[in-house]
């Protein structure tokens, strides 16, 4: 009977360690999905009557199509003279006065890989008492020091904002999708992200790198 009952158990185990991990990744691709309905709506609203956008029957097609095309819009017009100053006057009368929208700028920089500095980079911060921290690079300032997010597993973006030496942190190579993918697992899949070249604790320090 105990034998059994051991059986029973370690099966229901092992099931419900495959499950899990599943039914997590179907609510959070669930959640993406809804998200990106929700963000196509306003913008359907505005260009389609609202008989039409209620009438299609693949919302989450049409709502990713809708996206990638205003997205490729607004990208050629931003490329023109006349966009570009259009940009940058919204840019510095109303958006720039919003509090998020900096870190929401330098976030989205970072994702897609801009090599202007302002986007939030992944980085190791190494303390003095042997541990490093998988961290973002905010700000480097004028003495040396950087200013990084250190996040919370498994959120990404929220954590303690620190003052550190910059000789203390390092960059990673990894890109920031897979540094937040890292996070978002609790850690899993460290090893990988540090196997990606310069991503050691042999990289050079913020504080001894040019700026």
């Amino acid at each position: 009977m105990k034998k059994l009952l051991e059986f029973f158990s370690a099966t229901a185990f092992g099931g419900l360690a495959i499950l899990l991990p599943l039914l997590l990744l179907y609510v959070v691709f669930d959640e993406v999905l809804a998200l990106i309905v929700a963000l196509a709506t306003p913008i359907a609203d505005l260009i389609l009557p609202r008989s039409v956008s209620e009438a299609i029957d693949t919302p989450v097609v049409f709502a990713v199509l809708l996206l990638l095309g205003v997205s490729i819009l607004i990208g050629l017009i931003a490329r023109t003279r006349m966009g570009r100053r259009a940009g940058q006057l919204i840019e510095r009368n109303t958006l720039e006065r919003l509090p998020v929208y900096a870190a929401l700028k330098r976030i989205g920089e970072g994702v897609v890989g801009s090599k202007s500095g302002a986007g939030f980079e992944p980085v190791l911060v190494n303390y003095e008492d042997g541990s490093t921290v998988i961290a973002y690079l905010v700000e480097i300032l004028d003495d040396d020091r950087v200013v990084v997010l250190e996040p919370w597993a498994p959120t990404p973006f929220a954590g303690s904002v620190k003052i550190v030496p910059g000789n203390r942190v390092r960059r990673i190579e990894a890109g920031l999708g897979v540094v937040t993918g890292v996070l978002s697992r609790w850690g899993v899949g460290t090893r990988a992200m540090l196997a990606i070249p310069d991503a050691s604790s042999d990289a050079t320090p913020i504080g001894d790198a040019p700026r």
